[in-house]
C-alpha cells in the first residue's frame, strides 16, 4: 500500500511540474511574439562578399603597355578594391630599363580599354613599384578604389624601351569585396 501511495505522489509531482513548465513556456512564447528584434542587413560589411581576381596575361600585344583586364563586375554590385599585388618579369635586351608606373583604373565594355594610360575621365591610381632583381619588379599597394557594375578593373604597366621579341610576364591580384549598389 505504501508503494501505491509513493507512486501516486510521484505522479502528482510530475503533473504539477508539467503544468508549471507549460505556464512558464507559454509566457515566454508570448513575450517572444510581442517583443521582436529589429532585423538588420549589413550591406557594407567588408567580408560579406569577398572578391579576389588574378590575371597573368596581357590583353593586348605588349609594345610599350601591358593591359591586364579583370572580370566584369556583376549587375547590381560595386567592387571596393582594397589591395593590388603583382609581380612582373621582363626578358629582353633592354630589361635593365625596368617597368614604369603601374596604374589601376576601370574599363567600360562599350568604350574598351586598350591603353589605361590614355583613358580620360576614369579614376586612376598610380601604384608604387619596387625592384626585386634586375629583370623582376613588384607592386603591393593598399588603396580604396571603386569599380561600378559592368566595368572591368584594369591594371596597366608601362614598359620602357621594350625590345621586339622580348618576353614580359605579369601576375597581378586584386582583392576587396562586393557591395550592393544602392544608387
Amino acid at each position: 500500500m505504501k508503494r501505491f501511495a509513493t507512486y501516486g505522489l510521484v505522479a502528482l509531482g510530475i503533473l504539477f511540474l508539467a503544468a508549471v513548465a507549460g505556464v512558464f513556456s507559454s509566457v515566454r512564447a508570448l513575450a517572444q511574439t510581442t517583443i521582436r528584434a529589429a532585423l538588420v542587413k549589413n550591406v557594407d560589411e567588408r567580408g560579406r562578399v569577398p572578391y579576389q581576381a588574378e590575371v597573368e596575361t596581357c590583353s593586348n600585344n605588349v609594345v610599350a603597355v601591358c593591359t591586364l583586364l579583370f572580370p566584369s563586375i556583376p549587375a547590381g554590385k560595386r567592387l571596393v578594391v582594397e589591395h593590388v599585388n603583382g609581380i612582373f618579369v621582363r626578358a629582353d635586351q633592354n630589361a635593365g630599363n625596368g617597368v614604369l608606373p603601374v596604374l589601376l583604373t576601370d574599363c567600360r565594355p562599350l568604350s574598351g580599354c586598350p591603353d589605361p594610360f590614355r583613358v580620360a575621365n576614369r579614376p586612376t591610381f598610380v601604384l608604387p613599384i619596387y625592384t626585386i632583381e634586375s629583370d623582376e619588379w613588384g607592386v603591393s599597394a593598399n588603396l580604396l578604389a571603386y569599380v561600378e557594375e559592368g566595368a572591368q578593373p584594369a591594371v596597366g604597366v608601362l614598359i620602357s624601351n621594350f625590345a621586339q621579341g622580348g618576353f614580359f610576364s605579369p601576375f597581378v591580384t586584386i582583392t576587396g569585396y562586393l557591395i550592393d549598389k544602392t544608387n
